[in-house]
C-alpha cells in the first residue's frame, strides 16, 4: 500500500528504496515489481507480459496486485494492471472471465459505464471451466455483475461458490437456484446444489434430481455419475444406482473410483461375478492408504465362495477363499502388516474341511485364530475359529 501511495504521490526517490528493498528480499507479491516497473518508466503490457514467465499463478497474482491500487481509489491503473495481465498478454480462447467481471467493476466506481459493459460481456463471453473466486472482494464484484443482469448464470455460480468457500452455505445455495433457473445447463451448479441438498439439508429425493439434471447438462463428466448413484445407494435404490453407474460413457476410460463403486454395487447386489471382472479388467492407481479395491476384492470372492460352498461345490468355494487372500498386481494395493484375512481363513477351513483334507483346515483356522483383532469382523472370525480349533489350542 506504501509504495502505491508514493508512486501515486510522484515520491520517485522513496518508490525506488521501496521497491528494491521488497525484489531484494525475494519478494514475490506483484505489487513492488509493478510499481518498480513503472518507476523505471518500464509500461504496464510490457512488465505484465515479462511478469507471467516468473509468476506461479498469474491469474491470482493480478487480481491480489489490482486491489491493493483499488484500495487507494486508483480505479484506473488496477483495471490496466488486469487488462495487460489477464487478457492482452493470454490468448483468445484461454481468458478466463473473473477478471473481466473485476475490470468491470472497478471501471463501474470511476462512473465509465461504456467500459464497465464492455468487460461485463467479454466476462460472459469467456470460458466458464474451472473458475473459483476465493477472495471476499469478489463478493462485491459478482454481485454487481447480478445487479446488471440477474439473469448471469455463471455470476450466481461463481458467487455461490465463493459463499459455500466462506462457510456461508444456505446463501451458496440460494445463488446455485439462481444459476440453475438462468442457465439450465450450467452442471457444476446442479452438482452444487445436489451436494447441498445431500450432505447439509439431508433432502435426497432433491439430491437425485438435481445430479439427474447435472448428468443430463454434462454426460461426459463421470463424477457425475459416481454421485448420483452414491445418493441412490442412500435411498436404498441399489438396482437404479447401478444402472446409473453401468451407463458412465465408455469412450476412454472409466474412473478408478467409478469402477469401484460399480463393483462394490454389484458387491451389495449379489453379483459377485461381475463385481470380480470390472475388478479384474482394471488396472489402478490408488491413493496413499486407499485399499478399496482390494477390499471388494476379497469381499466379492467371499460372497461368491460361500454360494459356491452352500451348493456343494466345496473345490470351487477354496478357488474363491483363497482368491480372496491374494493381492492382485493390477489392483495396486500391498499386503499390510496386519491385514483382515481372518474371515477368509475361516471360510477356506470350512471348504478344506468339507474336502476332507481336515489337517489343512485346522491350519486355516489357526493362522485365522493368530490374527489381530482389528475390528467387529474380523474378532467374530477369530472367534469362530478358536472354537472350531476347540480349548486344546485355545
Amino acid at each position: 500500500m506504501l509504495v502505491i501511495a508514493a508512486y501515486a504521490a510522484g515520491q520517485n526517490e522513496q518508490v525506488r528504496f521501496m521497491t528494491q528493498q521488497a525484489t531484494q528480499a525475494g519478494t514475490l507479491r506483484l505489487v513492488p515489481h509493478v510499481i518498480g516497473a513503472l518507476a523505471r518508466g518500464e509500461d504496464i503490457p510490457t512488465f505484465a507480459q515479462r511478469a507471467r514467465d516468473w509468476l506461479g499463478e498469474p491469474e491470482f497474482a493480478f487480481l491480489e496486485a489490482s486491489l491493493s491500487f483499488a484500495d487507494l481509489g486508483l480505479y484506473r491503473d488496477a483495471a490496466a494492471l488486469l487488462e495487460a495481465g489477464c487478457w492482452a498478454a493470454v490468448p483468445a480462447a484461454e481468458r478466463r472471465p473473473l477478471p473481466a467481471y473485476y475490470m468491470a467493476y472497478f471501471h463501474s466506481l470511476r462512473g465509465d459505464d461504456a467500459e464497465a459493459a464492455h468487460w461485463l460481456a467479454e466476462a460472459r463471453a469467456a470460458s466458464a471451466e474451472r473458475v473459483f473466486p476465493s477472495r471476499p472482494e469478489a463478493l462485491a464484484v459478482l454481485r454487481y455483475a447480478l445487479k446488471d443482469d440477474p439473469d448471469d448464470g455463471r455470476a450466481a455460480l461463481y458467487l455461490g461458490n465463493l459463499l459455500a468457500g466462506l462457510h456461508r452455505y444456505d446463501e451458496a445455495a440460494q445463488q446455485w437456484v439462481t444459476a440453475t433457473a438462468a442457465a439450465p445447463r450450467l452442471a457444476e451448479a446442479w452438482r452444487n446444489l445436489g451436494w447441498h441438498q445431500w450432505k447439509l439439508v439431508g433432502d435426497l429425493e432433491a439430491a437425485t434430481d438435481s445430479l439427474q439434471r447435472a448428468v443430463a447438462a454434462r454426460p461426459e463428466d463421470q463424477t457425475l455419475y459416481r454421485d448420483l448413484a452414491q445418493v441412490l445407494r442412500e435411498r436404498d435404490l441399489l438396482t437404479e444406482a447401478i444402472a446409473v453407474l453401468e451407463s458412465v460413457p465408455s469412450a476412454g476410460r472409466r474412473r478408478a473410483d467409478v469402477t469401484v463403486d460399480l463393483a462394490s454395487a454389484y458387491l451389495e447386489a449379489d453379483r459377485f461375478d461381475e463385481s470380480i471382472a470390472v475388478l479384474t479388467a482394471t488396472t489402478f492407481t490408488n491413493r496413499e492408504g486407499n485399499s478399496d479395491p482390494h477390499r471388494v476384492h476379497s469381499q466379492a470372492h467371499l460372497g461368491r465362495g460361500q454360494q459356491r460352498l452352500e451348493a456343494g461345490d466345496a473345490a470351487g468355494a477354496l478357488v474363491d477363499f483363497e482368491a480372496a487372500l491374494t493381492y492382485p498386481v493390477n489392483l495396486n494395493v500391498g499386503r499390510p502388516h496386519r491385514p483382515r484375512e481372518a474371515r477368509a481363513q475361516l471360510w477356506r477351513g470350512m471348504a478344506l474341511e468339507a474336502l476332507g483334507r481336515d489337517a489343512e483346515a485346522a491350519a486355516a483356522w489357526r493362522a485365522c485364530a493368530a490374527a489381530a483383532s482389528l475390528d467387529d469382523e474380523q474378532a467374530a472370525a477369530i472367534a469362530s475359529c478358536r472354537e472350531r480349533l476347540g480349548s486344546a489350542e485355545f
